[in-house]
């Protein structure tokens, strides 16, 4: 055999090695790809919005009662203050024995 047919069939061995290589990844990628659009994604449970009474106690202030009784729902602290404070049509400050109505999430319906 003459070398440049030597050559030859080396390159075409390794392209056709390349070829098989290049047509094992597309069809993992395919198939992850197809397997990727059936993913099970977990539904959040229902909450229901809830208003409960609280009293105020020394040394307590809106975001004392905040840490408290808020739940997930609320993105910050201060947004579970504002609507406190709607609520209650009130200030920043409140006194001992100050009744208010505080929101809050559960699972459970009442």
């Amino acid at each position: 055999m003459s070398r440049s047919r030597k050559m030859r069939r080396k390159q075409l061995r390794r392209n056709r090695r390349i070829a098989a290589l290049v047509g094992i990844l597309f069809a993992a990628l395919f198939i992850s790809m197809a397997f990727a659009r059936f993913k099970v994604f977990a539904e959040k449970p229902t909450t229901y919005k809830y208003y409960t009474e609280v009293r105020v106690q020394r040394r307590d202030s809106l975001w004392s009662i905040a840490q408290t009784y808020m739940t997930e729902e609320y993105s910050s602290i201060n947004e579970y203050v504002r609507e406190v404070q709607e609520i209650n049509d009130i200030g920043y400050t409140v006194e001992y024995g100050q009744r208010l109505m505080v929101p809050y999430y559960s699972e459970e319906k009442k």
